[in-house]
């Protein structure tokens, strides 16, 4: 059976420690053609007094970006929870974009699909209803959805430190890698395999194919 796309929403800022798994989730029905994530760099011209020479400087990271369009198909040959399309874009919303009272403000949100994942906030998003039915409920619809990537500031001000190390939050697993043994040595404490787990979705921590990639979150300061 193929995998389905999850979006994870937290109320709390997944990628420290010791947030709890995910406060609501959504599974989608059919799961996206592509994944497009785009990274880039930022650099300061030093123009010289002649203007033939532009020297670049580099000056850091650039905001990286992930975009993402889920089809909806209400239709009961494509679904068999019988979800209309009104119904799934507002699950869809109520994981990613709505206010949320309890902590006054949207959802971090986690992608997570095989062996990708990302963690961000919506950026932008665009639903395109397409066909209705007799009623004028809409049978099929399209959410255009543009992430902008979160990074706490510590990891932020540690990646634009050239001297730092790698500061990635993704792990690509290892024949004979054990994720206790992988938070013992980020975070000397093995008991945070509980978070890894909810964060990357996983329903079996001892269970986890080789080639997968876990996020795993920087080790921060108390």
């Amino acid at each position: 059976m193929p995998i389905a796309l999850k979006l994870l929403g937290f109320k709390n800022d997944p990628s420290t420690p010791k947030t709890s798994g995910a406060d609501v989730e959504y599974e989608v029905l059919v799961n996206p053609e592509s994944i497009k994530h785009s990274k880039g760099m930022l650099f300061n011209s030093d123009d010289r007094a002649n203007g033939s020479i532009d020297v670049k400087q580099w000056k850091g990271f650039s905001e990286e970006i992930l975009d993402i369009t889920l089809s909806l198909d209400g239709t009961q040959y494509a679904t068999e929870k019988e979800e209309t399309v009104e119904t799934q874009v507002k699950e869809i919303m109520k994981v990613i974009y709505d206010y949320d009272g309890g902590v006054h403000k949207p959802h971090y949100v986690v992608l997570n699909w095989g062996s990708y994942a990302f963690l961000g906030h919506v950026k932008n998003l665009e639903t395109d209803y397409k066909f209705f039915d007799s009623k004028g409920a809409p049978l099929f619809a399209t959410i255009h959805i543009e992430f902008t990537i979160h990074v706490d500031n510590e990891t932020a001000a540690k990646k634009q430190n050239r001297n730092s190390p790698d500061m990635s939050h993704l792990q690509v697993m290892k024949d004979g890698d054990k994720i206790p043994l992988i938070c013992n040595d980020i975070y000397d404490d093995p008991t945070y395999y509980v978070h890894i787990a909810e964060l990357n979705g996983l329903t079996n921590f001892r269970d986890v194919s080789i080639g997968k990639k876990l996020l795993f979150p920087p080790l921060l300061n108390d």
